[in-house]
């Protein structure tokens, strides 16, 4: 899991090899859809995945292998609420 800002900084990341490269691809996407309404946004990269999702001015992102089940894992991300 990874926490970033929409500028792609990344604040927390679970990901010890992947992070940095999150952080690019959500600053690119929150610029793509900037005026449009983005709710979750699942990519395949290969042998990683990757399903994001913008919180207010911070956007959360979960990276998986080939295995992932992203169905669960957009079913987790709707579920996400941000706390004050």
């Amino acid at each position: 899991m990874v926490l970033c800002s929409q500028d792609g900084q990344v604040l927390r990341s679970r990901s010890q090899r992947e992070g940095g490269a999150v952080g690019s691809i959500v600053a690119a996407t929150i610029l793509l859809f900037r005026n449009r309404k983005l709710s979750i946004l699942s990519a395949d990269l290969g042998s990683v995945k990757v399903c994001m999702r913008p919180l207010g001015v911070y956007c959360v992102a979960v990276l998986g292998g080939e295995q992932i089940n992203i169905g669960r894992v957009i079913t987790e991300l709707q579920q996400v609420r941000v706390s004050a």
